[in-house]
């Protein structure tokens, strides 16, 4: 017959060796758990790399654009040595017609993959206004350029924010992240790829005293 402190000692060695299970299972639980969420992590990657094109923005205020009209023409518009000077002068007065800020949006996707429904904000930092596209691109195609003019506004945070969410329902509080009070001027810009899928790249930029505008590096955001 098996002593009382046999079955004592017995019972404590069964209950040190559940303790010892119960850790290492935690232990595994978590390890596992953590190379799930690495996989899952890469899984995401590649499909952002296979379905989402990059495209490359830049910026130029009406000021810019006015100077290079006066000044190169020719090395602005796309149109024949005849046309420049006719041209030239009514792109001018359209664009000194237009009150408020004004912009042109250059968009180029170098990529093999198409851009849809390609929308834009910029937001100026010496008056707190933010202007909008007011229209979107329907498709930007591979190795394809653009221009978005952005001229729309000058409009509230909270009109820029429900402007935005109502192209782009999932942006969410999100919106509010990315159109925000900054102390750079930026652009953001909004677009989809071919699953539907919602990025948007916002690039801050400054002006000089020549009113033309240096861009800083742009940031991807998935939506």
């Amino acid at each position: 017959m098996i002593s009382k402190d046999v079955l004592e000692i017995l019972g404590l060695i069964i209950q040190v060796l559940l303790a010892i299970f119960a850790l290492w299972y935690t232990i595994e639980t978590r390890n596992l758990r953590r190379h799930s969420m690495k996989q899952l992590a890469v899984l995401q990657r590649q499909h952002l790399v296979a379905v989402s094109p990059f495209l490359l923005v830049g910026l130029r205020p009406k000021a810019e654009l006015v100077k290079e009209l006066e000044t190169e023409p020719a090395k602005v518009l796309n149109v024949s040595a005849d046309q420049v000077e006719e041209t030239a002068k009514r792109e001018l007065s359209r664009l000194r017609a237009h009150d408020g800020n004004l912009y042109f949006c250059n968009i180029s996707n170098p990529t093999s993959k198409i851009a849809l429904q390609v929308d834009a904000f910029v937001y100026d930092s010496s008056t707190k206004n933010f202007t909008t596209s007011g229209s979107t691109i329907v498709v930007v195609a591979e190795k394809e350029d653009q221009q978005l003019v952005v001229g729309a506004g000058p409009l509230s945070q909270q009109e820029a924010i429900d402007a935005a969410q109502s192209e782009y329902p999932e942006l969410g509080s999100k919106a509010a992240e990315l159109l925000n009070y900054n102390s750079r001027s930026y652009l953001l810009v909004l677009f989809r790829d071919i699953e539907q899928a919602g990025y948007a790249i916002k690039r801050e930029f400054e002006m000089d005293s020549d009113q033309e505008c240096g861009m800083f590096t742009s940031r991807l955001h998935a939506l």
